[in-house]
This record gives C-alpha cells, sequence and structure tokens, in this order.
C-alpha cells in the first residue's frame, strides 16, 4: 500500500507504483488525503492502471 497525503503533480506515486510493480505484487493500493485534479489526471494518462 502507498500512502501520500496530499497528490499534486504524481511524479512520486507514479514511480512508487513503477517500483512496487518490480517484485509483481498481488495488487496495489494507493491512498491520498487530498488531491489536485492535475496529479489524478497524470495518474490516469500515464497509461497504467491504477484506478
Amino acid at each position: 500500500m502507498i500512502v501520500d497525503r496530499i497528490l499534486v503533480a504524481a511524479n512520486s506515486a507514479v514511480a512508487a507504483v513503477d517500483r512496487l510493480k518490480q517484485v509483481n505484487p498481488k495488487s496495489i493500493k494507493f491512498l491520498s488525503l487530498l488531491a489536485a485534479l492535475e496529479g489524478i489526471d497524470i495518474v490516469l494518462m500515464s497509461g497504467k492502471t491504477y484506478i
């Protein structure tokens, strides 16, 4: 599970998920308390399924 209190630019979120995927987890959960629309768009447009 990845916990980030604020998702703004999403660079760290994308990097953290990419890093976790290297060990082939069963699932990845990401929790953010606050999120900017731009950050959400970056995660969604990265071409990966995180949500």
